[in-house]
This record gives structure tokens, C-alpha cells and sequence, in this order.
């Protein structure tokens, strides 16, 4: 095991700030509709949701190697959370039709996916390197 990387380290705090920002601004109070539904609903909830997976799933990437984590940065990780932001700025604040999923619903639904294909790329790295 090497030794943990300043860098990521910092990654993983970063994340967990803004994680911390944005479950401050959901408590906060709104006087009108607008800022509870465009603000709140539609910006805040999905980045908390994504944040807090998102440092939950970097926890363990703290302790592989530094190729190991670039690989997952540049190849995994960064397709996914763009893929997840696109399809989330697409679905309707106010969430109709037969599913009826809402924004923090699909930024979940991005994230569990994001720590199930981690799980596999660890796993797989780790059968890698012991043959």
C-alpha cells in the first residue's frame, strides 16, 4: 500500500464540503415557491445527493495506488458524473408522467450505478495485479 496522496486526500475533502454546503442551503428558508422549487429541489438536492455518494465512493480509493486512482478518475469516474449531471439537467423540476422520477432520484440512481462499477474496476484491479 502506498503512501496516502495529498492530492486525493484533498479531492475527497473537497468533496465532502460541498456536500456540507449543500445540505446548508437546503435548510435554509425560502419565502417564495421559486426558490424552493428551482433552487432547492432542482439544484441543491441533486448536489448533495451526488456529493455525499460521491465521497462515500472516494473513501476507499484513498488507499489503492496513484495509476489505480487516475485510471478511475479519467476513465470511470468523469463519464459517469457527466453523463449523470446531463441526464439530471434534463428531467423536469416538477417531476410527471408514468415514472415520476425527480432530479435527486436520477442523481441517486447515477451515483449507485458510479459505486457499482468502482466496486468492479477495484475488483478487477485487484485480480490484476495478483496474477
Amino acid at each position: 500500500m502506498e503512501k496516502l496522496n495529498k492530492k486525493r486526500i484533498l479531492f475527497s475533502v473537497t468533496i465532502l464540503f460541498v456536500a456540507i454546503f449543500s445540505r446548508y442551503m437546503l435548510a435554509g428558508d425560502c419565502d417564495n415557491v421559486d426558490c424552493l422549487y428551482e433552487m432547492k429541489i432542482g439544484l441543491f438536492e441533486p448536489l448533495y445527493k451526488i456529493t455525499t455518494w460521491l465521497f462515500f465512493i472516494t473513501l476507499p480509493l484513498l488507499l489503492v495506488s496513484n495509476t489505480t486512482f487516475k485510471k478511475w478518475l479519467y476513465y470511470i469516474a468523469t463519464p459517469i458524473i457527466l453523463f449523470t449531471t446531463l441526464v439530471v439537467s434534463n428531467v423536469s423540476i416538477y417531476a410527471e408522467g408514468f415514472v415520476k422520477l425527480s432530479r435527486s432520484d436520477m442523481a441517486q440512481l447515477g451515483m449507485q450505478f458510479l459505486a457499482f462499477v468502482t466496486l468492479v474496476f477495484l475488483l478487477v484491479q485487484k485480480y490484476l495485479k495478483n496474477k
